[in-house]
């Protein structure tokens, strides 16, 4: 199919953003991006009920309007159902598309569909490290091969949705892929882990959950020949959710900063 944009064409001097979704990451994301980023323009939001994120931001309907908005960039924080409905116009739109919703990769069929499209277009996805760590770490070593990996997280049973959860449980054990199936709002992370390093079906994760927990906790366990990672992070919550991380939004906007900047770190 052919791409709806020359997607191969330097960039304006503002870098056009599209947030694709306007939950509590999206929305952070595009506080911070106005604060700190003054090359960087969100042009449209695309949300379930058209609703812009203020007057100035025009609300995107469909994917003729997302390519008539010429977006550099199209950055999904939605949800699995979103990034299924709009992956596709995305990467035929734009250059890149950040994904948050990463578990939704855990369908094979979706993910190779958006890999052969965008490699049709001439552009990118990118996923998001999110609220993990030692991402890039993981897939480095990955170039020799991951032997055993282990992602564990921490949450209260309020972010987790397990209320009623009195002590510290393992309320899930088992592959990154059947955790995204189980818990697609609170293990994305876990997916971006596997694709990194060992593969859905191999990589091992723990979901615990704990009413003495005021952060959430992600710990990555992983050797291979390259040696041993050991990865942990303990995320403050977005204010307005507690569900979701503050690193979450920040590893976004880090993207969007190395992809404005001839500067990547």
């Amino acid at each position: 199919m052919t791409p709806l944009r020359q997607v191969g064409a330097p960039p304006s001097s503002d870098l056009r953003v599209v947030l694709l979704g306007l939950g509590a990451i999206n929305r952070r994301v595009a506080q911070l991006v106005t604060d700190l980023l003054p090359n960087v323009r969100v042009v449209g939001s695309i949300t379930r009920g058209g609703r812009p994120l203020d007057v100035a931001l025009p609300p995107i309907r469909d994917a003729g309007q997302l390519a008539a908005v010429r977006a550099d960039i199209v950055v999904e924080a939605a949800g699995h159902e979103a990034l299924k409905t709009w992956g596709l116009p995305s990467v035929r739109s734009s250059r890149t598309l950040i994904i948050s919703s990463v578990g939704a990769l855990a369908d094979d069929s979706f993910r190779q569909e958006l890999e052969r499209e965008s490699a049709m277009c001439g552009s990118k996805v990118v996923l998001s490290p999110g609220a993990g760590a030692g991402v890039e770490a993981l897939a480095a070593a990955s170039t020799l091969g991951i032997t055993s990996v282990i992602h564990r997280i921490v949450k209260s049973p309020e972010a987790l949705g397990t209320i009623g959860v009195e002590d510290r449980k393992v309320v899930f054990a088992g592959t990154a892929r059947q955790a995204a199936a189980r818990y697609p709002r609170n293990a994305n992370t876990v997916v971006t882990t596997a694709l990194a390093s060992a593969g859905l079906d191999e990589t091992r994760v723990e979901i615990v959950a704990d009413p003495a927990a005021t952060r959430n906790s992600h710990e990555i366990l992983a050797e291979g020949p390259a040696g041993r990672i050991n990865a942990r992070i303990d995320n403050v919550p977005i204010h307005s959710s507690p569900k979701s991380s503050e690193q979450a939004a920040l590893a976004i906007v880090r993207l969007l900063r190395c992809a404005a900047s001839p500067l990547v770190i």
